[in-house]
């Protein structure tokens, strides 16, 4: 599971906001997807020390898998 979050701009780096999907942060923060993609690419390639945008992986957790409706077998006629 994917996680994007704000967190403060010291060597602590406190979660601010934490969101599902990058998206879903720029909507709660009232910024640019693109620059919360931005931040994160350029903190990744070292274009920049260090980014308030974080993306972090969580391992053993998994996103709630959406149940799919079954058809019932309906001969048209």
């Amino acid at each position: 599971m994917t996680v994007y979050m704000m967190v403060t701009d010291d060597e602590l780096e406190l979660p601010l906001v934490i969101a599902d999907s990058a998206p879903e942060l720029a909507k709660k923060i009232g910024k640019n997807v693109n620059t919360i993609y931005s931040g994160i690419s350029h903190e990744k390639h070292g274009r920049i020390k260090s980014s308030i945008y974080k993306k972090v992986e969580i391992e053993g957790c998994r996103k709630k898998k959406r149940s799919r409706r079954r058809r019932k077998n309906v001969s048209k006629i």
